[in-house]
């Protein structure tokens, strides 16, 4: 038998890990500015009382913060009946990635998957492209919804605070999720697999990290992708 094999750099795992150069020093300081800043503002919170504290200080608090996570009120402006929708909308598209990236492992046999595509209990995930379209759907949904509301009490809509409001929203987490690409996340896990599919992701974010920030990599270099969740924050 005549058969070459590829031993690709990426897959090779040592004992020792390699140094910590200077941007990931950076990543680090930035973390443990953020730590920092949730402390004291946490703690700032606790210490005055809410007639006292501005805004901007308590911005950081890990106490408010989870409080407006966890909140069940609706606003006068929301639809309430779009949110159960939108929960297992959001559980479907997490499994089905769950399902896609168990199915690439080696040690999944392909020839049985196959054989099990024409099951019913199957369907659910051989149709991720459609919870993803729904996703889509419901956010678009909103956002008109949102418009029209406005337009009926008289309000003007400006397109450029619009998108400003959303890139000042998207922005610092799209930035943490680059930064942490490019530079440490690669050092959270090991194995030929890990490295192999992780450092194409993090040469894509160090070379083309500025275009995700402007949301158009979909667009510019649909090929070189940032990371699975950076492809629905651009659509978005």
């Amino acid at each position: 038998v005549n058969a070459t094999a590829i031993m690709y750099d990426s897959s090779c795992s040592s004992a020792t890990s390699p140094p910590l150069d200077l941007s990931d020093y950076f990543v680090i300081l930035v973390l443990l500015t953020i730590v920092v800043l949730v402390t004291l503002s946490t703690c700032y919170e606790h210490l005055t009382s809410k007639s006292e504290q501005k805004e901007l200080l308590v911005s950081f608090s890990i106490t408010s913060n989870t409080s407006r996570l966890l909140s069940t009120t609706d606003t006068p402006d929301s639809l309430p009946c779009l949110h159960g929708l939108r929960i297992l909308v959001m559980v479907w598209i997490i499994a089905g990635h769950r399902f896609m990236h168990e199915v690439l492992v080696p040690d999944v046999n392909g020839i049985d998957i196959v054989e099990h595509l024409d099951r019913l209990a199957w369907i659910p995930f051989q149709s991720i492209p459609q919870a993803v379209e729904i996703f889509f759907l419901l956010s678009g949904t909103l956002a008109a919804y949102n418009f029209f509301q406005d337009r009926l009490k008289g309000k003007k809509f400006h397109y450029l605070s619009f998108c400003g409001h959303r890139y000042r929203r998207l922005t610092p987490t799209m930035l943490l999720l680059s930064i942490l690409y490019a530079t440490l996340l690669i050092r959270v896990a090991d194995g030929p697999i890990w490295k192999k599919m992780f450092s194409l992701y993090q040469e894509n974010c160090q070379e083309s990290w500025w275009i995700n920030l402007l949301y158009i990599s979909n667009y510019v270099v649909p090929n070189r992708i940032v990371s699975c969740l950076s492809i629905y924050i651009v659509t978005g």
